[in-house]
């Protein structure tokens, strides 16, 4: 090549692709966090206050799983206390002054259900550049 240059660039296909399946799986996993952490939020406003332990002790444990089919987090209440919590989130004859049963069941199958949730989770995504 006289009076010219030329470059070669190389890259492997297979590292990219698998760089971008983890930057889009940890995008993933703080996504489906931020969302698990708005539905405890909602099933908070929902439980019954006695002594204000019940709510309190409403919390998201996770990640448990990460995997090619998603991510995987728990929604939980009780802790020490688990049969009370599962005996006020069940009973639907009892009578509460604040909150209601199915106070963590009532806003996962509503946001999940109507697919809100998937929708905030995707726009978390697009926020973060990922899709």
């Amino acid at each position: 090549m006289a009076g010219g240059f030329a470059f070669k660039v190389t890259t492997n296909f297979f590292d990219r692709m698998d760089w971008l399946l983890k930057l889009t799986d940890v995008a993933l996993v703080g996504s489906v966090y931020r969302e698990s952490e708005r539905l405890m939020t909602m099933a908070k406003q929902l439980t019954p206050v006695d002594t204000g332990n019940l709510r309190a002790s409403g919390r998201v444990e996770g990640p448990l799983d990460v995997s090619s089919h998603g991510v995987t987090y728990v929604l939980a209440y009780g802790g020490a206390a688990l049969e009370y919590a599962l005996r006020i989130h069940e009973d639907l004859n009892m009578r509460h002054a604040v909150g209601q049963a199915k106070f963590l069941e009532t806003p996962v199958r509503e946001e999940v259900g109507s697919g809100r949730s998937e929708t905030r989770v995707m726009a978390d995504m697009r926020a973060q550049g990922i899709v």
